[in-house]
């Protein structure tokens, strides 16, 4: 029966300086005699291309020149992998003269052939920045190849254990994969292998899907050990059972679930440091799917393993619609994680400045309102974020602080009730002064006044420090008010002392007392707060009137007292404020 043979290509471009090349006819006599060695043992079709290029090799040792082994127009330099169904060569193609890897595989029958060119046009149509890009397909003989893009690099395997503590960037060269992948089931492609074996990463950190091992940076192309099954299995099971679906697993047909499925056993895998589901051969592996997940360790990102057991399920239809809604997942989660960390930070340099009291009231409420913004953002992407929730009720907590610090309308109610307590008590006074004075029953002179003025700062230090404490401990505003209050007072008491001391017209005396108490509360009305106008108004004019009658003074000072203190009283009265 004569055997089928796959059409010829067309004669290779030959370019060389040296002695021309040998290249491997698989229609020898000794390659017939391989092949069918070959079939025989299970199929290993390149085993002649292989001897040839070691004996080559010696004879370079040796001798100091190699005939150049080839295949097509590319010239084989050293094998970068080798698996069960093909061995990949790093190569040079001298007419672009560029680094290049040909996957050389060891066919079975003329299916197998046809099964590796139909793959390598459809990852030529993919183009994706992602996926290792294929230059070329032919058949050198009897031989099928594959020229794809060499990639300078290691094996996700290998770039994780390079940097155990940099968890987000294998991250990224995973779901850079997984972009790969999902450009590829766009295309109708089924990887069926997805492993971090065939997850290239270059120096740049940017990863590659591949579907062979293609390690540049072990040229020795050795296969990872470990106790667990990792090698490919051919036949039934075509793929490596540690990263295959149960359903694959079951010998049923895979499809991009599947691929996802794998896909998030090597996310489980870079983040947890060893496999979801482990065991020594098929059957055990699939009995370990059908248990559930182990519990995963305690600093891994739970967030992250929530999403990931979604893809880890049983059932396919259980599973992501697709890897790119995977991918999507990830992404907003991760985005919420990100904005709920600056806002972590945000918050502890804000509670900072406020405690310090170095930052403009304002810019900080701004800078608090900002950051909440960002954690809305945060718990959209993912509205059951509980860090963020937590972080946003303590950036409320923080600006309520903030308001309460620097709102002048802290404690109105308190300011409201000892203004009416103070104006009774001066109209009192006042009033006693004025029947006393023109009685003669009780004169009133310079001294007694200074007493007058002596009893209300210590009762003001009293109030102040007492009751008020709170106000003046945790308001701005309340505070630089409590203070000017006792410079008004105190400016009282100083008129008049140096009026006791001049021996002064009492009248005179209770004049400049309110014309110094009135420009205080004036400072007071600019730099603190504008409802103590209307004291600092009545204040300074009541003293131009008692300068103006003097005989009138203790009767003009009630009338201040009631109009201007009560005004300051009826001013501070606590309002409904709108918090919306």
């Amino acid at each position: 029966m004569e055997r089928r043979r796959l059409p010829a290509r067309s004669p290779p471009v030959t370019v060389s300086t040296r002695r021309p090349r040998t290249r491997v006819s698989c229609d020898s006599d000794r390659a017939r005699r391989v092949r069918a060695r070959d079939r025989t043992m299970g199929g290993e079709a390149s085993a002649d291309l292989e001897s040839r290029w070691i004996r080559e090799q010696v004879r370079e040792r040796l001798f100091g020149e190699a005939e150049p082994v080839s295949v097509g127009r590319y010239a084989l330099r050293a094998p970068l992998g080798r698996g069960g169904m093909a061995t990949v060569y790093a190569a040079t193609d001298p007419v672009l003269e560029r680094e290049v890897a040909v996957k050389i595989l060891h066919p079975r029958d003329a299916h197998d052939a046809r099964r590796l060119l139909r793959e390598g046009r459809a990852l030529a149509a993919i183009a994706h920045p992602n996926v290792v890009a294929v230059h070329d397909a032919g058949v050198d003989g009897d031989c099928p190849y594959l020229v794809m893009e060499k990639v300078e690099g290691q094996t996700l395997d290998a770039y994780r254990r390079a940097q155990p503590d940099a968890l987000w960037d294998v991250l990224d060269a995973v779901l850079g994969a997984g972009s790969g992948l999902a450009a590829a089931h766009g295309r109708g492609l089924v990887h069926r292998d997805v492993k971090p074996q065939n997850i290239l990463v270059d120096a740049r950190g940017v990863a590659r899907l591949s579907d062979f091992g293609l390690t540049g940076a072990e040229p020795s192309g050795a296969p990872s050990t470990g106790t667990s099954v990792r090698l490919t299995v051919t036949g039934a099971l075509l793929g490596t059972p540690a990263y295959m679906s149960p359903e694959q697993l079951d010998g049923l047909p895979a499809d991009p679930r599947s691929d996802q499925f794998a896909l998030c056993v090597t996310l489980y895998e870079c983040v947890c440091g060893a496999r979801p589901f482990d065991g020594e051969t098929p059957a055990a592996i699939r009995a370990a799917i059908a248990a559930g997940a182990p519990d995963a360790p305690e600093d891994a990102p739970s967030w992250l393993l929530d999403l990931i057991a979604r893809g880890l399920r049983e059932d396919p239809e259980e599973r992501y619609p697709s890897v790119d809604a995977l991918l999507s997942a990830i992404a907003a989660r991760r985005e919420s994680v990100r904005k709920t960390e600056h806002a972590m930070l945000s918050i502890d340099r804000l509670s900072r400045a406020f405690a310090d009291r170095a930052e403009d009231p304002e810019r900080l409420l701004s800078r608090v309102a900002t950051c909440r913004e960002e954690l809305r953002d945060a718990l959209a992407d993912w509205p059951d974020n509980p860090e963020a929730q937590d972080v946003d009720a303590r950036l409320a907590a923080l600006g309520a602080a903030i308001e309460r610090e620097h709102d002048p309308t802290v404690g109105d109610g308190y300011k409201a009730v000892w203004g009416a307590v103070i104006a009774v008590l001066w109209v009192a006074a006042y009033a006693a002064f004025a029947w006393g004075d023109a009685s003669g029953a009780w004169p009133i002179d310079n001294r007694e006044l200074t007493v007058f003025f002596g009893v209300f700062l210590a009762l003001n230090l009293f109030v102040t420090y007492g009751p008020g404490r709170e106000i003046h401990r945790e308001n701005d505003p309340g505070r630089k008010l409590s203070l000017i209050t006792t410079a008004a007072y105190a400016g009282d008491l100083l008129a008049a002392a140096v009026g006791w001391a001049l021996d002064a017209d009492v009248a005179m005396t209770l004049a400049s007392v309110h014309v110094v108490a009135g420009a205080i509360w004036g400072a007071a009305a600019i730099g603190v707060d504008r409802r103590v106008a209307v004291l600092s108004v009545v204040t300074a004019l009541g003293g131009a009137v008692m300068a103006l009658f003097p005989a009138w003074c203790f009767e003009i000072a009630a009338v201040v007292a009631t109009l201007g203190i009560g005004g300051f009283a009826y001013a501070m009265r606590p309002r409904k404020r709108d918090l919306s």
